[in-house]
């Protein structure tokens, strides 16, 4: 019927789509699209992995130099920075949509860099097939740990003249303090220690 309620609001929100008003929102309790759900799969649910991944990276295989934590961090922000328009493709149609949007890219901001570095200090050393060497370190300065007096923290510089730091549960005797350290070259050229520190007698 011309005059029923329903006919009525359902022209009314015709007209305003065809005026350019945003199409209404979907509710909240709407049935969850598969490109929703695999969004949503893909943002919280690989996080712990992004996680896992750097912490594995950094404690077994972590580089010497501080650049690979940069070129790592750039390269999954640049990959989070891409797939932040896929969210808001497949999130969007739901009264909660600018919430999950907003939640899901920051997510990503943060466990796709994790993901990312952690992946490659996991390669550059796993995958590495360089031979281990011995280097010998000086110790510059050291100072006894504040809260367990048997552990020594000292800086080193190495031939090239970079400084490493180490915690020592051995101190050295001798003077000059000198300590040796396993180095391996990297499947990605980014030096990793693979053995030590050992304090020379």
């Amino acid at each position: 019927h011309v005059f029923d309620p329903a006919t009525i609001l359902e022209r009314v929100a015709l007209v305003r789509v065809l005026a350019g008003a945003p199409r209404p929102l979907a509710p909240e309790d709407a049935p969850v699209s598969l490109a929703a759900s695999a969004a949503r799969v893909g943002t919280y649910a690989l996080a712990p992995l992004g996680l896992g991944a750097i912490v594995l990276g950094n404690v077994r295989y972590a580089p010497l130099d501080t650049r690979p934590y940069v070129f790592g961090v750039a390269i999954g922000l640049v990959l989070a920075l891409a797939v932040h328009p896929i969210f808001r493709r497949a999130l969007r149609g739901r009264s909660t949509s600018h919430k999950e949007i907003l939640l899901a890219r920051a997510a990503t901001l943060v466990w796709l860099p994790c993901f990312v570095t952690g992946a490659l200090f996991i390669y550059n050393g796993a995958a590495d097939r360089s031979a281990e060497r011995v280097v010998t370190l000086t110790v510059t300065s050291s100072k006894v740990d504040e809260d367990d007096a048997r552990d020594l923290h000292v800086k080193t510089k190495d031939e090239r003249g970079a400084t490493h730091e180490y915690t020592l549960h051995r101190w050295p005797t001798q003077s000059p303090a000198q300590i040796s350290v396993r180095w391996r070259d990297g499947a990605l050229g980014w030096t990793w220690q693979s053995g030590g520190p050992s304090v020379l007698p």
